[in-house]
């Protein structure tokens, strides 16, 4: 939740909110029921939820976030301008090598992914976000 500035909340949740804002999808809670949850387990290292979109008569739609190597293997397609695309050896190469050069950064990388199965995912992109040492952690 974000409140006056001021991110409340799990941090991770925080960084996806204001992402979200920043690309004016701020307003997508108004557009999608949450039916089902899927929580984050670190045996699993991702999380799902199953949304309807409110007054349609549409597929419900799953959305995944997680782990790079464990969200790319729900997925078949993957976005490219808003067209999903066949993901090809090739196509997730170059995401694998995005993701080591993320990680490289110090940066802490979550893959994004939507469709309407677990098995037949879209990868919509990679994000990473800052995440600093915690007190008491020896470097």
């Amino acid at each position: 939740v974000i409140r006056t500035a001021a991110v409340m909340g799990q941090p991770t949740e925080g960084a996806l909110l204001a992402l979200g804002m920043k690309m004016d999808l701020d307003d997508i809670n108004n557009t999608y029921v949450r039916t089902k949850e899927i929580p984050f387990s670190s045996e699993q290292k991702w999380m799902a939820v199953k949304c309807a979109l409110k007054n349609q008569d549409q597929e419900d739609i799953y959305f995944m976030k997680g782990a790079f190597k464990e969200v790319m293997q729900h997925c078949t397609m993957f976005n490219n301008g808003g067209i999903a695309l066949p993901l090809t050896p090739q196509q997730k190469a170059s995401y694998t090598q995005e993701e080591k050069c993320m990680g490289s950064l110090g940066l802490r990388v979550l893959a994004l992914a939507s469709g309407p199965e677990l098995g037949r995912l879209t990868f919509l992109g990679l994000v990473g976000i800052i995440d600093p040492p915690r007190e008491g952690v020896r470097e």
